[in-house]
């Protein structure tokens, strides 16, 4: 049985967001950051949702609107799935920030400069 994820067929379609919806789905801070996030490294779901002080539930649901864009992609290894940026989305590194560039469904594209986050180790807990 072959089924296909939506963004699978979306992918296979060559269907891509329109200006509108990356507008919107880019507007949440949650998605903004996991973002930023996997411009760093790959990340399971609980490592997105640690870092970012959210949910498992809520950070699987970004991810999930993410991924059904096309801007995420997930790979799974044994009970974890680990998520990183769409080679859809084409990333330019400037030093301490990335500009990502998004091209929508009418070939508009859509750029977003991104500071990258830094990789301070939490304050231990006394």
């Amino acid at each position: 049985m072959n089924i296909k994820t939506p963004l699978q067929s979306a992918l296979t379609n060559n269907e891509l967001p329109r200006v509108d919806k990356l507008m919107a789905l880019l507007g949440g801070p949650i998605r903004l950051d996991i973002l930023r996030l996997l411009l760093v490294k790959t990340e399971s779901v609980s490592d997105l949702a640690e870092k970012l002080d959210q949910s498992i539930g809520l950070t699987s649901h970004n991810l999930k609107l993410l991924r059904e864009q096309g801007l995420v992609c997930s790979t799974r290894a044994a009970r974890h799935r680990f998520y990183s940026l769409s080679p859809s989305v084409l990333i330019d590194r400037q030093g301490t920030q990335a500009r990502l560039t998004f091209t929508a469904a009418d070939g508009e594209q859509v750029q977003l400069l991104v500071t990258l986050p830094s990789e301070q180790p939490k304050a231990q807990e006394r």
